[in-house]
């Protein structure tokens, strides 16, 4: 009978009739449902407690039972704070205090944010709060603080196994060490949010952390490498069609302008010595000096300055009457042509620069020549493999292993091209340890871009991506621009069907260094692949 009365209070509380006696009720304690409904709900309620549904009442349930009640769900208590949206409601608050210049207010709502987190032992809630923290740290101009907070906040999102919340806080301390010049540790901060971000897919922030990257690398000097990255986060704007982000973008390229890459400075240096051999009246010396040249533009992506390089060479040691001197740059002028797909020419190249070393007795610089000669007859599998064998005797006799090395890349690619894909794959890992051995970068990324092209083939898309992947650092390595487009659209075809947005991006870089390298229509081929995948 008791519990009836407290129902009748309680309904006519909820009725809105007020018991002074009963004091003031604070807002924490009012109830959510409206008029009647409240109302029923709460008589329901009371009803309950003399009820068991049994029709048996509680209260004259056996007290010796001392299992009475235990059958039955307990009552519910009251629905408890979310904390998570309490504390995130705090540190919005937090934020606009302190993007309204309010900064105690601001460091008020974040530590008592703090506190319901350490209460409800979130770790993650603990480090938003400190990651947001030494965001104000640093915008006070207290960059010491910021990082040891920084730090702080790390250490929660790891104790959460939350990625993303490591990310934001390693592009957060890069944004600290930019603006202080600590060039090495934003680069290495960057790179760290660019990883996290990429693994868990989040594009806009891993371009975000790109430029951050390019930047840092810039700063360091390291320029080609600034403008991969700087190109990896234009191509995912375009994707994502983010104007904001490729203004920033298109902001990167034009600062990187005005600084020099590792090529264009060793080139410079090549143009002091070119002018001192023409001082010196050494026709042999400035041709020599002109291969350097044209070896560089050609690493670097410079094909017409590269061809104008070889071809001056090529006629100063004529005037000098140097066979040895013209079957050089002609074999390279060949290598140059065949790279940017130009056979008819590099056929040419090749005939006159093979016909040079022979008059000159250089065994070893027609071999070369001849491996040229057997790429062009790539799909002749009688004709290749003659030039082959021929080379890989010279070779071997000189003890020359990069050679030997790019003997057995084309009898590999002879073998791939008749269907022969056991042998290939022997021959190209053969090739990749000759080239190893003889520290040629270059070859190992050609041994490793081989590799992947055979197992996308064979559909063993995962071990297509590792060796595409290598082949790319092995390029970026020897700064070989033309290697690095075909590495990216490899490996843009091993993706397409299981990312195709990273797929879309590598198609994309690929056609930028395409573009570089005036190769017309492989530019098209790609950006219009990568079109297909948006």
């Amino acid at each position: 009978m008791t519990n009836l009365w407290i129902a009748a209070v309680i309904l006519l509380a909820a009725a809105g009739i007020s018991f002074p006696f009963l004091g003031r009720t604070t807002p924490a304690i009012r109830f959510a449902l409206p008029g009647i409904l409240t109302a029923v709900a709460l008589v329901l309620a009371a009803l309950s407690l003399t009820d068991d549904g049994t029709g048996d009442s509680v209260e004259t349930a056996d007290p010796d039972d001392a299992l009475a009640g235990l059958n039955r769900p307990p009552a519910p208590d009251p629905v408890a704070p979310d904390i998570e949206a309490e504390g995130a409601d705090l540190i919005e608050q937090g934020r606009n205090a302190a993007n309204a210049g309010r900064d105690d207010d601001a460091r008020e709502l974040f530590a008592r944010a703090m506190d319901l987190f350490q209460a409800a032992g979130l770790n993650a809630g603990m480090g938003e709060v400190k990651l947001q923290t030494g965001i104000l740290d640093q915008i006070v101009g207290q960059g010491e603080r910021a990082r040891d907070v920084f730090a702080e906040a790390q250490g929660f999102f790891v104790a959460a196994a939350d990625p993303v919340g490591q990310a934001r806080v390693a592009l957060a301390l890069g944004n600290l060490e930019k603006a202080q010049f600590n060039n090495d540790e934003a680069f290495a901060a960057f790179s760290n949010a660019q990883a996290l971000f990429h693994d868990q897919g989040d594009w806009s922030a891993e371009a975000e952390a790109l430029l951050g990257r390019g930047h840092a690398e810039r700063r360091l000097h390291l320029v080609l490498a600034s403008r991969r990255s700087v190109a990896r986060a234009m191509a995912i704007y375009e994707i994502l069609d983010d104007s904001a982000g490729l203004r920033a973008a298109n902001q990167s390229v034009d600062e990187l302008q005005t600084y020099q890459d590792q090529n264009d400075r060793q080139e410079e240096e090549l143009i002091v010595e070119r002018t001192n051999a023409q001082q010196a009246g050494d026709p042999s010396a400035e041709a020599d000096v002109l291969v350097r040249i044209g070896e560089l533009d050609h690493r670097g992506g410079h094909i017409e300055s590269a061809r104008d390089a070889f071809t001056q060479a090529a006629a100063l040691w004529a005037g000098e009457r140097s066979s040895a001197g013209q079957g050089r740059a002609l074999a390279m002028l060949g290598d140059l042509e065949r790279a940017v797909e130009n056979f008819e020419a590099a056929a040419v190249a090749y005939g006159a620069a093979l016909a040079f070393y022979q008059d000159a007795g250089d065994d070893v610089g027609a071999a070369t020549v001849l491996v040229g000669q057997g790429a062009l007859a790539s799909m002749d599998h009688q004709v290749g493999g003659n030039h082959y064998q021929e080379a890989q005797a010279s070779f071997e006799a000189a003890g020359h292993s990069s050679g030997q090395g790019q003997v057995l890349l084309g009898l590999g690619q002879l073998d791939h091209n008749a269907g022969q894909d056991d042998e290939a794959r022997l021959k190209f890992q053969g090739a990749r340890a000759m080239f190893a051995d003889a520290a040629d970068t270059r070859g190992q990324g050609e041994a490793e871009l081989a590799l992947g092209d055979l197992d996308r083939e064979a559909g063993n898309l995962a071990a297509a991506v590792a060796a595409y992947e290598r082949s790319l650092d092995l390029f970026h390595t020897s700064l070989y621009r033309p290697g690095e487009a075909w590495a990216h659209v490899g490996l843009a075809a091993a993706l397409s069907e299981t990312n195709p947005r990273e797929a879309s991006v590598n198609f994309r870089l690929a056609a930028g260094i395409f573009d570089d390298l005036d190769m017309d229509v492989r530019r098209t081929q790609a950006s219009n692949a990568a079109a297909a995948l948006d």
